[in-house]
């Protein structure tokens, strides 16, 4: 059972993205669960309605993984439950497309990108995890893989290689929201990412450490 505590949700939510760290689950859970994870079913609080889920890692051996599942609905006053099943042999892993496979967790996303199952070499894709196929070409150099705050995370420390997808836009006037994990060891100019020629005044940036009091958003002028 997966119990969400009511003094961490500001307001209640619909359909949305919850995250499950695999190495909280108890004995029971790694003593039975398949291999590759692929008998791992997520329903709501009435342990009957099945909510789509992507398991973007396990290993049965470190008893570590990452699981996303979409909650159908969390309560921001009660203490809202959800039932993650196991132990079934003859269960087969989703397909990213199925109803209640990973595609469907990030719906309402333009991409998501967990870098779990991603090359670093040059010409190779960073995947998106969405329907739209969003993926990341890595151009210049290589890159490096580091354990990040969920699981494994691209390090750009002293790397010129960059991630590009061309095609990427989004259809104007609509808002604009990110969200992820990065580190920084110092404070640097270099923009985290960037949308538009990188020319002024066809460039999007965003600058999380600029300098030592904060960040910058850049929006080519």
């Amino acid at each position: 059972m997966i119990a969400v505590n009511p003094a961490e949700v500001s307001a209640d939510l619909v359909n949305f993205p919850l995250y499950v760290d695999l190495s909280t689950l108890g004995t029971n859970f790694w003593s039975a669960v398949a291999s590759n994870g692929r008998d791992i079913r997520v329903t709501s609080g009435d342990g009957q309605t099945e909510l789509p889920h992507d398991l973007v890692s396990i290993n049965t051996t470190a008893k570590t993984g990452e699981l996303h599942f979409l909650a159908d609905a969390v309560d921001s006053a009660t203490t809202t439950y959800f039932f993650v099943y196991f132990d079934n042999p003859a269960a087969s892993a989703y397909y990213p497309t199925d109803t209640y496979g990973s595609q469907a967790v990030w719906a309402e996303y333009e991409a998501v990108y967990h870098f779990s199952d991603s090359s670093v070499a040059v010409d190779s894709y960073a995947l998106d995890a969405t329907a739209n196929e969003r993926h990341l070409l890595i151009e210049g150099a290589a890159l490096a893989t580091s354990t990040g705050r969920l699981g494994q995370g691209i390090n750009l420390i002293g790397s010129t290689g960059i991630l590009r997808n061309a095609g990427f836009t989004w259809t104007a006037g609509n808002p604009l929201v990110t969200s992820g994990w990065y580190k920084m060891p110092a404070s640097s100019n270099e923009s985290l990412w960037q949308w538009g020629t990188g020319a002024s005044p066809d460039n999007l940036e965003f600058r999380p450490w600029y300098n030592t009091t904060g960040g910058l958003h850049y929006f080519g002028v």
